[in-house]
């Protein structure tokens, strides 16, 4: 019977339907034999694979973890045991030692480190240290040999550079946040018990987070740390030849240049770019400011003052333009507005007085910092150093009367001293200097404006007569050699082969110098020591000193003294303050004014 056209539902059902169930599917017998067949090798070839036995059984076995990566059941205890060994041998009082450590948790910084550390053991003048903070489990005695560190009491060969192991127990079992726990706690350490007059790193192969772990410990223990750069033995050599003392204090001085220009654009330009391009220990060591004084007298020149708004060295904002609102012919006044171009309150800033037609060395800024270091912070400053006032960058032309040539024919060595101050390219120090200012205010005044020359009916032994120079006379630099020959103060100035700043005479454009052969000496090239006749800097009390007459002479103490008691106002027994002129200046009652 048809089913009818309209349905509702399931109303309407076949008595007998396809509908109510499915075929079942039914594969030929022959082909079922294959498939079971099939399934069978398949299983087969498992269970072979898995444990049928095997010539190679450790062909189809998974690796196991080495050793070194299993992450312990239990957190290993952090401790030191072989550093607590070492360090029980050590003279380290507070403060009175001269121990410094070279830290190093990267194998390869450490054998760079050891190079640099067996150099500045070789001078003696620190007890050198070097500390493996490692996560390796090569030995230290193994350390030493690959590194030559190998050193016998009474041999000339190996160097002798305390090596420590300051590794924690089980090193190189512990993650990565625990070796940050471990080398917090080994800085912690040495602070304590070596109490290291300085801490050296490797910044530039050393993990970040260590550098970052030992700049922290290094503030909270206020332990002085110097990062050395990639290449120092080429470039920061001279640090190996610095005391204990003196790297103690590698932060503390800081420099500031100031210019005081002319008309010549070219000048300017040369030396500004001459600065940009010498070659800087560090971010921290470079010129903290650059000042450039105009001459009030001339108009600004375009090319300048452009110049000058694209100059950014050594930073933005650190560069500041100054010019004087009054232009004066009088030299005292405009010694004055020289004068007040800088003052510091702080014994460690210095200023670098720099002549618009000077070309730098681009190693005139580790000359500074060496001969600082070495004359003003080491041991030698305590006693001997105390009367020196500056450091030149290149030797004198002329004697103070302006009459003579400086003749250094007869000068042996780097360096000399001299009363009288170099106002082209020198350094100045902040304690000295302000001793000036004090001193030229108090010239200024009408009552003290001339000084009593030894012809004037005074009593007493009369120094020796000094002519100055119209030049010095008329510039800040003859009250400068006044105040340096009462004090017996002294400048250091170079005797190298090749010079630190060259003083340009020849206008600076291309035309002239196309048409004009260079003839000046090519400014220095060697990095420090390498450019010093014995690769260091010789002792302070074997400098040779001339004096304002040109003489080679030491006792500039005894004309001192009689030039201080002839110019002097005061009363003999009155008592000279640290950087004061008190003892100088006294009113008719006998009182400092």
């Amino acid at each position: 019977m048809a089913p009818p056209l309209y349905r509702d539902g399931d109303t309407w059902k076949p008595r007998f339907s396809s509908y109510n169930f499915l075929p079942s599917i039914r594969l030929p017998r022959r082909t079922r034999r294959r498939v079971l067949a099939f399934w069978a090798l398949i299983v087969v070839g498992i269970y072979y694979c898995l444990f049928a036995p095997s010539d190679n059984p450790r062909q189809w076995e998974v690796p196991s973890v080495p050793s070194f990566l299993q992450q312990p059941s239990k957190p290993i205890p952090i401790r030191f045991p072989n550093l607590y060994k070492s360090l029980s041998g050590i003279r380290a009082g507070w403060r009175a030692n001269n121990n410094v450590v070279f830290a190093a948790a990267n194998l390869t910084a450490a054998s760079k480190m050891a190079g640099i550390a067996c150099e500045m053991a070789t001078y003696r003048r620190s007890e050198v240290h070097l500390a493996l903070l490692g996560f390796d489990t090569l030995t230290t005695e193994e350390f030493k040999e690959l590194n030559g560190l190998t050193y016998l009491s009474g041999d000339d060969e190996g160097c002798d550079v305390q090596v420590h192991d300051a590794r924690a127990f089980q090193a190189e079992l512990l993650p990565v946040e625990r070796r940050k726990i471990a080398i917090k706690s080994v800085f912690r350490h040495l602070g304590s018990f070596m109490h290291p007059q300085a801490v050296f790193i490797d910044t530039t192969i050393e993990e970040p987070w260590f550098v970052e772990i030992a700049r922290e410990k290094a503030g909270q223990l206020g332990l002085t740390l110097i990062e050395l750069p990639e290449n120092t033995m080429n470039e920061l050599k001279w640090i190996t030849r610095l005391d204990s003392k003196s790297l103690n204090a590698w932060h503390w001085p800081t420099f500031e240049i100031v210019i005081h220009a002319d008309a010549h654009v070219g000048s300017l330009e040369r030396l500004l770019r001459s600065i940009t391009h010498a070659y800087y220990p560090s971010k921290a060591h470079r010129p903290t400011r650059i000042t450039v004084v105009l001459d009030p007298s001339i108009p600004v020149h375009p090319m300048t003052r452009d110049f000058l708004k694209s100059f950014t060295f050594p930073g933005r904002g650190r560069v500041s333009v100054l010019r004087s609102v009054l232009a004066s012919d009088n030299p005292m006044e405009k010694a004055a507005q020289f004068i007040q171009t800088f003052y510091s309150v702080s014994e460690h800033h210095s200023v670098l007085f720099l002549d618009p037609d000077i070309e730098l060395s681009q190693w005139y800024y580790h000359y500074l910092l060496y001969t600082t270091f070495e004359y003003r912070y080491s041991r030698y400053h305590q006693h001997e150093t105390a009367g020196l006032y500056g450091i030149s960058l290149e030797p004198p032309s002329s004697l103070p009367s302006g009459k003579k040539p400086f003749d250094t024919s007869n000068l042996e060595g780097p360096l000399f001293l001299h009363p009288a101050p170099n106002p082209r390219a020198a350094l100045y120090f902040s304690d000295h200097w302000s001793e000036f200012h004090s001193y030229f205010s108090h010239r200024l005044r009408p009552e003290f404006e001339a000084l009593p020359l030894p012809d004037h009916e005074k009593p007493g032994h009369a120094p020796k007569t000094l002519q100055i120079s119209k030049t010095h006379a008329d510039s800040w630099t003859g009250s400068f050699i006044e105040l340096a020959r009462a004090r017996g103060y002294v400048m250091i100035y170079p005797l190298l082969s090749e010079p630190l700043a060259m003083v340009h005479t020849e206008t600076p454009n291309s035309e002239h110098r196309s048409k004009t052969p260079h003839s000046e000496r090519r400014l220095l090239q060697q990095p420090f020591p390498d450019a010093l006749p014995a690769e260091d800097l010789p002792e302070w009390n074997k400098i040779p000193v001339v004096n304002l007459w040109g003489e080679e002479s030491r006792d500039l103490e005894t004309d001192g003294l009689l030039f201080r008691d002839w110019i002097s106002t005061c009363p003999k027994d009155t008592f000279p303050t640290k950087w004061g002129v008190e003892d100088l200046f006294c009113n008719e009652e006998g009182r400092s004014v």
